[in-house]
């Protein structure tokens, strides 16, 4: 065990520093019981008047007792200082360093410290923060590079991946010539899992552009873990795509869940807000919660009219723009 550092450690030194306290006040308090013994025995010789010869033995007893006892530290320094240097070992330090003055010393030299590597540890967070963020703004400014600016928009073109919702898109809107839709009716799991492959294969297939990926599924299974499906998704895109999660849009009144829908969005937005630089949250929900009653926004309460399908199509068009 090193010494040297504990005895340099002002908790450590506030134990030693009492045991000489102790010490110190045993050895004034039993020579003061010894003495209050040695009068107790001597007082009533002295009244009486007998000899002492009976009694001489505990008084001088008392008496050696107590004046060994109140000469201990004295004799102790002198045997392990003067006759016997015990100056080299290092527990010494400790009884050397246990004074108040010491103590309060090695505090203010452990606050000191502890400043010191507190700054230390927020410089280095700063410079990994620093270097990350310059990590970061060359991957967008890389990314920047690679989009392309067509009718607008960035990127080359669109590939809209969805449900029945979506499917609509392909007569109600006015899509760009590049883009593409990949959507089934019903939305389940297993059919996202078959149109997501064949938007992947697209955009393998034209590796030369870069393009938007908009995922856009929900309403039919709120219960499906679409935050696990769309972080699958990324990571299969690899940084290849700038990809959109559009918020689940409401349905007209006993159509669907409104407030199930409210909290799957919530878990979409906390989860790709932010974190990525080649994805993007889209709330489109809000755009329908403004119109108050959006039931003339859909044809049945659940599929949008032509109305409904621009509105969220305007707002996909301006969340792309952030890119």
């Amino acid at each position: 065990m090193d010494l040297g550092n504990i005895c340099t450690n002002p908790n450590v030194l506030t134990v030693f520093l009492i045991i000489k306290y102790t010490f110190n006040i045993v050895c004034v308090i039993v020579p003061i019981i010894l003495m209050i013994r040695f009068i107790f025995i001597f007082a009533p010789v002295i009244i009486s008047g007998e000899k002492l010869n009976e009694t001489v033995s505990k008084l001088v007893k008392s008496a050696i007792a107590a004046i060994a006892v109140f000469l201990l530290p004295s004799i102790m320094k002198f045997v392990f200082t003067d006759i016997i240097d015990l100056s080299s070992l290092e527990i010494t330090q400790c009884f050397t360093n246990s004074t108040v003055e010491k103590i309060e010393h090695y505090r203010e030299v452990e606050k000191q410290k502890a400043e010191e590597e507190a700054k230390k540890r927020l410089e280095e967070q700063k410079k990994a923060n620093e270097e990350r963020n310059e990590k970061e703004q060359n991957i967008r400014d890389q990314l920047k590079v690679e989009r392309e600016e067509y009718q607008g928009l960035p990127g080359y073109g669109t590939v809209f991946v969805g449900d029945s919702r979506t499917v609509q898109y392909s007569y109600q809107l006015q899509l760009r010539d590049t883009d593409k839709l990949f959507a089934t009716g019903g939305g389940a799991m297993n059919e996202f899992q078959i149109d997501i492959n064949k938007a992947l294969s697209h955009i393998s297939a034209n590796s030369s552009h870069r393009y938007n990926l908009v995922l856009n599924y929900g309403v039919n299974n709120l219960s499906q873990d679409w935050v696990g499906a769309y972080q699958n998704t990324i990571n299969r895109v690899n940084g290849k795509a700038d990809i959109l999660i559009v918020s689940i849009n409401p349905c007209g009144k006993g159509k669907c869940n409104n407030t199930r829908i409210s909290e799957v969005n919530a878990k979409l937005k906390n989860e790709f807000s932010s974190g990525y630089v080649n994805v993007k949250y889209c709330d489109t929900y809000s755009e329908f919660t403004k119109r108050g009653n959006f039931d003339n926004l859909t044809t049945d309460g659940v599929h949008y009219n032509n109305d409904g399908a621009n509105l969220i199509y305007n707002k996909i068009n301006e969340c792309l723009k952030e890119f």
